[in-house]
């Protein structure tokens, strides 16, 4: 009976695991939508299209927010069955800010250098070795 009952407890552990993750899952990807949305790279209101990203991942939008920066805060619920009751989300999206919003690497760095060199190619099993 102990064993039992011990396999039911890691079954539901397993389940609200799995459950929470589903939960982040589809808040990031709505708030990822809304953020698209409100930079204006995707069409809709951003809050319609993170509603319309959660209903898809079987998640119900409970609050949505839009700052200034046009970053989109989406908190999503998810209804995880009869014995765990519901499974919370929130995630935040928006463009990069800050020093980490410069782009980094030779495409980037408007100084003249040198060329770039490809990289040199291995030779093949019927490669002649170079006298000397």
């Amino acid at each position: 009976m102990v064993v039992i009952m011990g396999a039911a407890l890691l079954l539901l552990l397993a389940q609200s695991a799995v459950a929470a993750s589903r939960a982040a899952a589809a808040a990031d990807l709505a708030a990822l939508a809304a953020a698209d949305a409100a930079r204006g790279i995707t069409p809709g209101d951003p809050c319609a299209v993170a509603r319309a990203v959660a209903l898809k991942n079987n998640a119900a939008v409970r609050g949505c927010s839009q700052a200034p920066d046009a970053s989109v805060q989406v908190r999503v619920e998810l209804n995880a069955g009869p014995l765990l009751g519901v499974a919370r989300g929130l995630a935040r999206a928006g463009p990069p800010s800050g020093p980490a919003a410069v782009p980094r690497g030779p495409a980037a760095d408007p100084r003249p250098g040198p060329a770039a060199v490809p990289p040199a190619v291995p030779p093949g099993p019927n490669a002649v070795p170079p006298p000397g």
